[in-house]
């Protein structure tokens, strides 16, 4: 069936109108006054100032220049100069997305599953009361978050006798695209899902509407490779890997987030990084692969994640253990666990440990039976979510959101089952966003 697809708004128009940015943009545009200079000459000013923290200068100026530059934040940051990746933005992160089939006590949720988001803290102030549920209720019950990473969400609407339809969502802005159905012998089974955006492609002309969807299953024996380009709208050609690697079914059905370095996605597995690069052309089906092998395996699929550095330069490596000196969580970013070509690692050093980070969570109090689960890394915030359980006997776990650069801690829901944690994506807002948040401050 043809995606179905939101039209395009004016530049005119008021944007926003059914994401999270709406509630604020209403609340910024009461009062706003005529001026002498139109939008369009006002837009044409900000676009060539030297940065964002210019941009949000003029803004502070007036409401009416605040809304212009909120309207048009996503064609700003393509005009403006890309911002220096020297550190993570802590703020970017909100939350996590999770697909709920039962309550705090343990029982199924009346009315059947659904999807919910759970914010942090700051997120709570911003979002308001309800965290937004009224734009979660826009899903059916069977909505289920695969991925996200700058600012989108995918969402597995349908399978079974229908097919497979995936959803990619843009919570602050409200904007849907509904995927053509995989459907009978294009459906897939179990499968890795990866997301980017036009920020991941440099050498990519894109709209702030671009993205491409990356999907890895086995098909007759062989793992295989697809994706979806939002330039054609429409999934291109299955390509097997090459030379004959393959991936179990096992793993699959366990394969965590992707993360993505310089244009590659990477998944994290057993006993290396999948990488995948996907900035060719989109009819091409996807067979640039690449493997980086870790230093120690095999690893569990649940207990390590894959992070980019703050610069992101460098692919990391992250682990969680336990400190027995001070009966505390210790939660490690290594580049030293990766090895790139001829067993050299990713820094360009033999397995360099010096650029290794070991951070202590005094906070959380653990033994040797203390059970963890990582969950996702955010690459734009530095935001690591992961569970932890009691003992080896435990089925649930608290949730915890740590920021690398800020160094802190929050917990995020209690008694929260491993079986849930599989249907979890943590959220981070993409520049856009951010821009137009701050300037309808």
């Amino acid at each position: 069936m043809p995606p179905v697809r939101r039209a395009r708004a004016h530049p005119a128009a008021g944007p926003y109108t059914d994401g999270w940015l709406s509630r604020r943009h209403r609340r910024a545009s009461d009062d706003v006054g005529s001026g002498t200079l139109p939008d369009d000459v006002l837009f044409g000013i900000f676009s060539r100032v030297p940065g964002a923290a210019d941009v949000l200068r003029c803004a502070a100026t007036c409401r009416r220049w605040g809304r212009v530059v909120a309207a048009r934040a996503a064609a700003l940051c393509r005009a403006l100069p890309p911002p220096p990746r020297a550190r993570y933005l802590p703020h970017l992160a909100l939350g996590f997305f999770h697909h709920q089939t039962k309550d705090d006590t343990g029982r199924c949720v009346r009315g059947g599953p659904r999807l919910r988001f759970v914010p942090t803290a700051s997120a709570s102030r911003l979002l308001g009361s309800g965290g937004g549920a009224r734009l979660l209720a826009l899903f059916d019950e069977a909505a289920r978050p695969v991925a996200s990473r700058n600012g989108r969400v995918v969402l597995e609407l349908r399978r079974a006798s229908v097919g497979l339809t995936f959803s990619v969502w843009n919570p602050m802005t409200g904007d849907v695209s509904v995927l053509p159905t995989l459907s009978g012998k294009d459906s897939p089974g179990d499968y890795g899902c990866a997301i980017l955006t036009g920020d991941d492609l440099d050498n990519v002309s894109t709209s702030p509407e671009f993205f491409r969807l990356l999907l890895v299953y086995n098909r007759r024996g062989s793992t295989v490779l697809r994706r979806y380009s939002s330039e054609t709208r429409r999934w291109g050609p299955e390509g097997e890997m090459p030379g004959g690697a393959g991936i179990s079914s096992r793993t699959l059905r366990q394969l965590g987030p992707a993360v993505v370095h310089r244009g590659v996605a990477y998944w994290h597995t057993r006993d290396a990084a999948l990488g995948v690069r996907v900035d060719g052309a989109p009819e091409a089906a996807p067979v640039d692969v690449c493997s980086l092998p870790y230093k120690m395996v095999p690893c569990r699929l649940d207990e390590h994640v894959l992070a980019v550095s703050a610069d992101g330069t460098t692919l990391r490596f992250v682990r969680v253990g336990i400190s027995t000196g001070k009966r505390c969580l210790a939660v490690s970013f290594l580049t030293s666990q990766l090895l790139g070509p001829d067993h050299v690692s990713t820094t360009g050093g033999m397995w360099d440990d010096t650029i290794d980070e070991h951070i202590l969570l005094h906070e959380i109090k653990a033994t040797a039976t203390t059970t963890y689960k990582l969950l996702w890394f955010g690459e734009k915030s530095g935001t690591l979510i992961f569970a932890v359980g009691e003992d080896a006997s435990s089925t649930s776990g608290d949730v915890f959101a740590f920021n690398l650069t800020a160094r802190s801690l929050e917990k995020l829901a209690d008694g929260m089952s491993y079986g849930a944690c599989r249907n979890l994506c943590g959220y981070e807002m993409d520049r856009a966003a951010l821009l137009a948040w701050l300037a309808l401050r």
